[in-house]
């Protein structure tokens, strides 16, 4: 079995974006579909170190250009990976239906990371935007599960539920996304 490192170059640095098997021929992230009470789910790994908006901002007088480029970059290799696992049946709206008629997004994110679990979410769901969902008003519930190290390794899952879900279909879908990533995705 043949397999091939694709590497994207971005500023000066190297990023890993996939792997690719020659003997099936596919270049996508590792991924997968998952079941659960919503209408179509899934996941993936993403192959970058994890950055969190939320550090950066909140630490903006004294970030640099590089820091910046970096979560550029982090959210590039996120939006790509979603773009390129995200099922067939997965349906995008467009910013003109009403979002009553969109459907509900749910996100869970596990990392292997010294970042705080409430911090790295927000870079991958606005990585997402216009990706999985058409605003991030869509999005009604998001799971982040840190297991400490410095690795910043993620992995996400997503799932779509109907359009203006109850408060506990949301809060239950959370959860068992959360859990079926944790058991996927081992960072």
């Amino acid at each position: 079995m043949a397999w091939l490192y694709v590497l994207r170059v971005s500023w000066g640095t190297v990023t890993a974006m996939a792997t690719w098997d020659a003997a099936t021929a596919d270049l996508t992230p590792a991924h997968g579909m998952l079941a659960g009470p919503w209408a179509v789910g899934f996941w993936f790994d993403v192959p970058s170190t994890l950055r969190s908006k939320s550090n950066f901002r909140r630490f903006a007088a004294g970030s640099s250009a590089q820091q910046y480029r970096q979560l550029q970059q982090f959210e590039e290799t996120v939006a790509w990976c979603a773009r390129t696992a995200r099922p067939r049946s997965w349906e995008l709206p467009s910013t003109e239906q009403p979002l009553r008629q969109r459907p509900t997004v749910v996100f869970a994110v596990a990392a292997r990371s010294s970042v705080d679990a409430a911090n790295f979410s927000k870079s991958v769901v606005d990585a997402c935007e216009g990706v999985l969902f058409a605003t991030d008003a869509s999005v009604l519930g998001v799971a982040a599960v840190a297991r400490r190290g410095r690795s910043h390794r993620c992995g996400l899952a997503a799932a779509q539920l109907a359009p203006a879900a109850a408060p506990d279909v949301v809060a239950a879908a959370v959860g068992k996304l959360a859990s079926q990533l944790v058991e996927q995705h081992q960072p």
